[in-house]
């Protein structure tokens, strides 16, 4: 490895090759991206909406097919799992290397393609039996996950590159909650509706998600380069004496910072931009050098100076990091894989065994909702907590323990208590409580992820930590049916299983995760 001392502002990603105006000022927060910002709404409305009108269906359409095992019945949940699992990956490292919206818009090229398929399979197929249906629409779930993995991703990537450093977790919450919310509410309205027309509304949501991604939102990179060279600077700061601090703060920023880059991959990187970051009070301006004024930049540093940012890291050192060599990231790893378990567990044995109870499909749905609701909820809640805090890790575990109580809750459907309270009130219940504790964790662990990673790398970070989370929906698919059929459709056995890798899980996370070193840093620790 060579050691290279940056002292110009830089970025090695593609998309921080955009130009900026003399005049432009980017600021982190609800004011100021206010335009940006309701586009973000709007989009994350619309997945929620295409993701619960697809799966909603989908699960009385498995709990349909009389005959066939468990496993096959949430086969639909294995195929949307694992390949939204894949596409975070993907779609990361896309984000950091070409921007946010670039993948953002081709997961909208996705969902049309799904809509119509889905669409296509409802009317040709009458029989809720015929395998080569159910066949299509495992099929047809693997466009969902592409769908989802690519728009939800990056618009909370969007959202945490908005709002800024200290609200990590907060942004993460915002998008998904008002996601989820419009899940819950689009139960409902699919319930009332008919398949078709259910399919229907996936296709005009994707539709009108690619026009709003092309046409009026904007990528987000300014923001990482904002965050990356003000980051910097404070913690440069820092290491100066009073005086010497005082004087940069007052007119400019300058670092200077030491970036570890390997020698045969030096020559590889892209062409640098430089640009540079100027102080107005508390807001920051981004400013890109054109190629006339780098030659005049020293002359110009008594105005303002240049503040380095670091290059991306290759994919291989976050793998390594993000699972391996850092114990607080790999635990959450685990931690997202087993929230999305507890989900796929929620989206489908439930569903497709509450329907084998003679539930309704108003029931179901309130069942569905109910989880959905409190989830939503929970998440602004636990997120904002979190960031207030400053701390995630009592959040994490109240969350998990949560969520176990409401897995008890549920398995109690299926034993001898069910005699004196009926299966659908502890239903409704067990999902309620288990949407409280997966709602307080889901965000947080994003923002969590975030504190141990530099911003330059934090699209990849996250992309890999929802890897392992995504995949929980196909491991909980197949978990959750192999044990139901194992113990012949004992519902209570299944869950108990469930309930104890939570409580194993807990034990993990309250002996291995330490707050992230910003966290430590913004609490003066």
């Amino acid at each position: 490895c060579t050691t290279i001392t940056t002292q110009r502002c830089t970025s090695g990603t593609k998309a921080a090759t955009m130009s900026y105006d003399e005049s432009n000022r980017v600021t982190f927060g609800f004011r100021g991206n206010a335009v940006q910002l309701l586009f973000h709404f709007s989009i994350a409305i619309l997945i929620g909406v295409t993701l619960k009108a697809t799966t909603f269906n989908e699960a009385l359409l498995a709990a349909s097919r009389t005959g066939t095992s468990y496993t096959n019945q949430t086969a639909f949940l294995v195929s949307f799992g694992f390949t939204k699992a894949l596409s975070n990956v993907v779609v990361g490292r896309m984000s950091d290397v070409y921007g946010r919206k670039l993948p953002h818009c081709l997961g909208w090229i996705a969902g049309i393609i799904l809509g119509a398929l889905l669409y296509t399979i409802s009317q040709q197929s009458n029989d809720d039996n015929d395998t080569d249906s159910w066949t299509w629409y495992i099929v047809a779930n693997v466009f969902l996950g592409a769908q989802q993995g690519w728009t939800w991703t990056t618009n909370i990537f969007m959202f945490i590159d908005v709002l800024g450093p200290e609200n990590r977790a907060l942004a993460s919450g915002v998008s998904n909650s008002v996601g989820y919310l419009s899940s819950a509410i689009t139960t409902y309205v699919t319930a009332a509706m008919s398949i078709q027309d259910s399919f229907l509304l996936v296709l005009a949501c994707s539709i009108g998600g690619f026009v709003i991604s092309t046409l009026g939102m904007k990528d987000t990179t300014q923001f990482v380069l904002l965050e990356t060279g003000s980051l910097s600077s404070a913690t440069h700061d820092e290491q100066m004496n009073p005086e010497e601090a005082s004087e940069r703060s007052d007119d400019f920023i300058e670092d200077e910072e030491e970036v570890f880059v390997d020698e045969d991959e030096q020559e590889e990187k892209p062409a640098m931009t430089p640009n540079r970051i100027r102080k107005h009070g508390s807001e920051y301006e981004m400013v890109a050098l054109s190629s006339s004024s780098q030659n005049t930049s020293r002359a110009a540093s008594s105005e303002f100076d240049a503040t380095p940012i670091a290059l991306p890291s290759s994919f291989g050192s976050v793998l390594l990091r993000t699972c391996w060599y850092n114990p607080s990231t790999a635990v959450l790893l685990v931690a997202g894989l087993m929230t999305n378990l507890i989900t796929s567990l929620a989206w489908g044995l439930v569903l497709i065994w509450a329907k084998r109870q003679s539930l309704s499909k108003f029931q179901i749905a309130n069942i569905s909702s109910a989880f959905t609701f409190s989830k939503a909820a929970m998440m602004i809640v636990a997120s904002r907590t979190s960031d207030k805090w400053k701390t995630r890790k009592p959040v994490l575990v109240g969350g998990f323990v949560t969520a176990m109580l409401g897995l008890i809750i549920t398995a109690m459907a299926d034993s001898s208590l069910a005699e004196v309270i009926p299966v659908y009130p502890l239903l409704l219940i067990g999902g309620i409580v288990i949407g409280c504790g997966i709602g307080s964790v889901y965000c947080v662990m994003a923002g969590s992820i975030s504190d141990h990673t530099s911003a330059m790398d934090r699209a990849t970070a996250i992309g890999i930590y929802k890897l392992w989370r995504d995949s929980g929906y196909a491991v909980g698919g197949l978990l959750t049916g192999a044990l139901a059929d194992l113990f012949h459709g004992s519902f209570v056995i299944t869950t108990t299983v469930v309930t104890g890798m939570v409580g194993v899980l807990v034990i993990c996370i309250a002996k291995f995760y330490r707050e992230g070193q910003i966290l430590v840093q913004q609490n003066g620790l």
